[in-house]
């Protein structure tokens, strides 16, 4: 666990409550198509599949039951950005593109290889990225990262939400890495970051919050990309 995570949930302002959505991307491409063709970008760049797709509409719709109008944080990369496109439309929130919440980058080929995308590249991708959003670039790490990288980041970006109280609710919108480093600084719970599980942290009501659920999403269309889960008996035992 971070040091000083329970300080900075613990001692935020007593009126401001906050909720903070967390999401995983849809499934990819099996096939690993590349966007735009580009057979330079490594298989981390790979689009949503038509699942895919369809779980990140669904999860869109959740989060319109669940009347969610906050800002869509997004992971910069291409299947996070399609992911917070689908939902936005379902929900007709502003996309912000947001470093910290990218995927691992687990070796020093996988970084020399990235290439990315600039804000204005991403604009031709997403319809609904704000129109102040910034996005600093290269916006990736430029070293490998482990699980404890991974997590200490996303743990500095979530404590900086919450200490500026500067929304009411927001959207992270990740990988299963940065994703599932976000439901477990905010202790959501859930055995496993579904591709559009969905958490919520809400600080005024914990008794709310809920980690990796994927109820809203038929059985068999849960995934974590290439597994589905019904192969694997959703977890239960056989």
């Amino acid at each position: 666990m971070m040091k000083g995570h329970i300080t900075v949930l613990e001692n935020r302002r007593k009126d401001e409550n906050m909720k903070i959505y967390i999401t995983r991307h849809g499934q990819v491409d099996l096939e690993t198509k590349y966007w735009n063709g580009d057979v330079n970008l490594p298989i981390g760049e790979a689009i949503l599949s038509e699942l895919g797709e369809q779980q990140a509409i669904l999860v869109g719709k959740r989060l319109k039951e669940l009347g969610f109008k906050g800002k869509i944080l997004s992971s910069p990369f291409v299947r996070t950005m399609q992911t917070a496109e689908l939902i936005a439309k379902e929900t007709g929130s502003e996309i912000w593109p947001t470093d910290w919440m990218h995927e691992v980058f687990r070796s020093e080929e996988s970084v020399s290889r990235y290439r990315g995308y600039t804000l204005e590249e991403l604009r031709e991708i997403c319809m609904h990225i704000s129109k102040d959003a910034k996005l600093k670039f290269p916006w990736w790490t430029q070293s490998p990262e482990d699980k404890t990288i991974v997590f200490n980041r996303v743990s500095r970006g979530i404590a900086g939400l919450i200490k500026e109280q500067a929304e009411k609710e927001v959207l992270l919108v990740g990988h299963g890495a940065s994703a599932g480093a976000a439901h477990n600084y905010l202790q959501l719970g859930g055995e496993h970051t579904w591709n559009c599980c969905l958490g919520l942290y809400d600080s005024d009501h914990p008794e709310n919050n809920f980690g990796r659920d994927v109820s809203f999403i038929p059985e068999h269309m849960v995934s974590a990309n290439a597994v589905m889960a019904m192969d694997i008996n959703f977890g239960k035992n056989s």
